[in-house]
């Protein structure tokens, strides 16, 4: 009577099959990933704004007014002699960045040396998670707002 001999291993095409079942399921669950991972950033963006939004309502408050859009200083002509300082600036000590809004002088121009710090600050909530903004704006004659321009969704 002969002996089956015992298989102890997979064969190559039994391998072959299983990794070709397992890249049909990795295919299958990579967009279902995406879609969770651009909801969550989606949901990040909204929390953002809604965080402006109560910010915004909160220096109404106090000082019975929204933000100036844009602040700037003028020439005796009337000529706007920009850069100048946007809402977010204003926003600063509700949007809790305190001790960045203690360093901001509205006295001097934007781009002096002693707004150097803030004006190259990036406050992350005013940056969308979906988009890769540069990290800081550079401030010359004739830009606008400077100092923490946003991205927002």
């Amino acid at each position: 009577m002969r002996d089956i001999p015992l298989r102890k291993g997979f064969t190559l095409i039994e391998l072959l099959v299983v990794i070709a079942i397992i890249a049909m399921l990795i295919g299958l669950l990579l967009p279902a990933v995406q879609k969770s991972r651009d909801a969550a950033s989606r949901m990040n963006c909204q929390g953002h704004l809604k965080q402006i939004g109560l910010a915004a309502l909160n220096y109404h408050d106090t000082a019975k007014t929204f933000p100036p859009g844009y602040t700037s200083s003028f020439d005796s002509n009337g000529n706007d002699l920009g850069p100048g300082w946007g809402w977010n600036a204003y926003l600063m000590p509700y949007m809790e960045e305190q001790a960045l809004f203690n360093k901001l002088n509205f006295a001097i121009p934007i781009e002096a040396p002693a707004n150097a710090t803030i004006r190259t600050s990036s406050l992350k909530l005013l940056l969308c998670p979906a988009v890769n903004a540069p990290k800081s704006f550079p401030v010359g004659p004739r830009t606008t707002l400077g100092i923490l321009t946003s991205t927002l969704c």
